[in-house]
């Protein structure tokens, strides 16, 4: 079921690799939701089976793509994208500040910080902010010849290579520190939806 709904999705993009709507993918939804309820049920029935990997994480990835498609509202839009005969299907939130303002009304404060938050007045309002919210552009307290930027692009940092990953960084970290009296600070990579 879940394989015909998306071929469906995949004849709508037609010529094109790419297709966007405004509503939700209701019949590949339908399906998704079978095949969470089979999974569940089997899952119940074969506690002591040992769960291959990535069809436990295809399970996640399901459950999750489920959780946004509770969120779906005027502010998000389905994007379709075809590549020869993978057909991935996103569900963006082109406007996520109502999002973001109902879970940072969950505690007392929010601080966001980047290098990249300007215009600042913008990144307010999407962020959830409002006029009465508190801004301020700081200078980095940090002197410039001390940067130093290194890329270890054959480790990934993604989720799904997290315990592949873990002791290659931590290798990493740890001849780096090494000797040093410096402050370090590693910054990894957003994890990609």
């Amino acid at each position: 079921m879940v394989n015909a709904e998306i071929l469906t999705l995949r004849k709508t993009c037609g010529e094109q690799s790419t297709y966007t709507q405004t509503e939700l993918p209701q019949e590949l939804l339908h399906a998704l939701n079978g095949f969470v309820g089979c999974w569940e049920e089997w899952a119940e029935e074969h506690r002591s089976v040992r769960i291959d990997p990535q069809l436990l994480q295809l399970y996640f990835d399901i459950r999750f793509f489920l959780r946004i498609a509770d969120l779906y509202d005027d502010h998000f839009v389905t994007y379709v994208t075809v590549n020869r005969r993978e057909v991935v299907v996103k569900l963006l939130c082109l406007y996520p500040s109502l999002l973001l303002d109902k879970a940072m009304q969950r505690g007392r404060s929010s601080i966001l910080f980047s290098a990249t938050l300007s215009p600042l007045d913008y990144f307010t309002a999407i962020l959830g902010g409002n006029e009465a919210t508190k801004k301020y552009a700081l200078p980095s307290p940090f002197d410039s010849t001390n940067l130093g930027l290194f890329v270890a692009d054959w480790v990934s940092t993604k989720y799904r290579d997290r315990e592949r990953s873990l002791r290659p960084v931590a290798e990493l970290l740890k001849a780096l520190l090494q000797g040093k009296g410096e402050i370090i600070w590693p910054i990894f990579p957003p994890i990609p939806i």
